[in-house]
């Protein structure tokens, strides 16, 4: 067994260079693991199967490198120092658990400065709807393109600890828009005592580039998705007209009423790049991706 989990962990390294080569680097970095804290661990809900078996492993190290070559195992568990545990991020179906008998070992992946771990993703542009892929809302075949499969996809992803988001050890929540790979735009919000509903919120902000957005800021109109509109990640200064709106950072879903909303392809994102909010009228930058991470 432990020689068949060798010659696997071989084939799937060269599987996922080869991918990294064809469609693109973000996935080639040399992956971070960090534990679970408060003991809390994630585990298959009671009667799913889960898309790969527990095995055998001489070592946890073992586990992580059989999680690293899996493109969408970002999450792995070490039982009784023998047992090893990965799972699928899209596909499986999961609890999670502060209380759970032996000796259980839980790991996620992180950035690169060992603090956050990423749980959705979606590309500007790409077709798919933000809200429902974000919440979970529907089937995935639902949210956009038939072509995007959860085997591999560049433009889209959701980990399945968004629907556990309530029951995680859960400390801060950051919000990222990138172009070009790099970081443009970000708010980083207090993440204890929420839900996936909740937490996008003026009154949990923590940090952010613009000087006008701070927790306890008044008459902001902050949403995850606002009424009367296609806007989603909704961080709006002022509204009053297509030509007074004012703001830091929407996603834009639909050919909304707004000339500045109307675009050939959905969804896509803009955001301000001065010190405060800007008007969207006069003008605006494109982020090419929004992402959502968590910090335990």
């Amino acid at each position: 067994m432990m020689k068949i989990l060798k010659n696997l962990l071989i084939l799937n390294a060269f599987y996922i260079l080869l991918q990294c080569y064809c469609y693109t680097n973000a996935d080639c970095y040399r992956r971070q693991y960090k534990q679970l804290s408060g003991g809390f661990n994630v585990i298959i809900k009671t009667g799913f199967t889960p898309v790969f078996n527990k095995m055998k492993v001489a070592d946890k190290y073992m586990c992580s490198r059989w999680c690293a070559t899996e493109r969408f195992c970002h999450v792995w568990r070490f039982d009784n120092n023998e047992f090893c545990q990965i799972f699928h991020s899209m596909k499986d179906i999961i609890t999670v658990s502060a209380s759970l008998p032996g000796t259980m070992q839980t790991y996620y992946i992180t950035d690169e400065d060992d603090q956050w771990f990423k749980v959705y993703f979606v590309k500007s542009g790409s077709g798919f709807a933000v809200l429902p892929s974000f919440l979970g809302e529907g089937p995935y075949e639902s949210w956009g393109p038939a072509t995007c499969t959860r085997t591999y996809c560049p433009d889209l992803f959701r980990s399945f600890l968004i629907d556990v988001w309530s029951d995680l050890p859960l400390q801060k929540v950051k919000l990222s828009l990138y172009k070009n790979n790099v970081e443009v735009a970000f708010m980083i919000f207090d993440g204890q005592g929420t839900n996936s509903s909740d937490w996008f919120s003026m009154s949990r902000v923590l940090d952010s580039p613009w000087k006008d957005v701070y927790k306890g800021a008044k008459n902001m109109y902050f949403s995850l998705f606002w009424k009367w509109s296609w806007r989603t990640f909704y961080a709006a200064k002022s509204q009053g007209g297509c030509v007074v709106d004012k703001g830091w950072i929407i996603v834009v879903g639909w050919n909304n009423i707004c000339n500045w909303e109307k675009q050939f392809s959905y969804p896509y994102i803009i955001y301000s790049n001065k010190t405060e909010g800007i008007q969207w009228n006069g003008g605006h930058p494109f982020a090419d991706s929004l992402a959502i991470y968590m910090s335990f």
